[in-house]
């Protein structure tokens, strides 16, 4: 693939504006089209790209190629952990992305996944030094819950905490950041031995106590769902 021509992002979102960062750092020549931005023809702004990376909603990318036929002419990227689509492979960074963008350092640590057999990112950008790794594209929605339960999920548990630390038991919501840092190091350590406190020890008494406090709270249903799953049979 062709070095000298730029690549092409379609989209101005918050994975829009993080890949267009890295380029940047990287010294990648770029052109970045979005709706709210550019009057001008996608197909005709983009041209002589190297490759197109549609970085739009993931319900947006196959009507938004089928509207550019002209864009086909290049090879069409997504990002999207979950979706696969016939002709546009997809080529996924594992990593969450705050409002803030990063340094070249962090974004040359993310690793990209793709669909077994089809582009990778070093096929596109052989440049960037990611880890790159190939997956079977039929357990893309497994992939992706796995992402949703470690990432999403685990940020709203945190969430909670921190809220009701400084709202229900009136303490500085910053004690919890040494248990939450340890808790991570915990799991890139040993993450098959990082469970600790009562799920651990098997403590059914200790558990049932949490959830009477947790009585009336939307979470206690969760509670009881995560401690469910480290108890034989699966229930309490």
């Amino acid at each position: 693939m062709n070095k000298t021509r730029p690549c092409a992002i379609v989209g101005d979102g918050r994975m829009a504006t993080h890949f267009a960062r890295y380029l940047q750092l990287s010294g990648i020549p770029y052109k970045q089209w979005s709706r709210k931005a550019n009057s001008e023809d996608p197909s005709d702004y983009l041209k002589n790209s190297r490759a197109v990376f549609l970085l739009i909603r993931d319900d947006a990318i196959a009507s938004f190629a089928e509207e550019n036929p002209g864009l086909k002419e290049m090879p069409l990227i997504h990002f999207s952990g979950s979706l696969f689509l016939e002709g546009i492979p997809s080529i996924h960074p594992l990593m969450t992305f705050s409002k803030e963008l990063y340094s070249l350092e962090k974004y040359r640590t993310i690793p990209f996944i793709h669909e077994k057999g089809k582009m990778s990112l070093r096929d596109v950008l052989p440049e960037l030094p990611n880890p790159v790794q190939a997956m079977d594209f039929r357990m893309k929605s497994l992939y992706h819950s796995l992402c949703v339960l470690s990432g999403n999920f685990t940020t709203m548990l945190w969430q909670k905490a921190f809220s009701d630390f400084d709202e229900k038991l009136e303490l500085d919501d910053r004690l919890l950041i040494p248990y939450m840092e340890q808790t991570f190091e915990n799991l890139k350590s040993n993450w098959t031995d990082a469970l600790t406190g009562p799920l651990a020890r098997r403590d059914k008494e200790t558990v049932e106590r949490n959830l009477q406090a947790l009585e009336g709270d939307l979470y206690q249903n969760v509670y009881r769902s995560f401690a469910s799953t480290v108890f034989t049979g699966g229930n309490l």
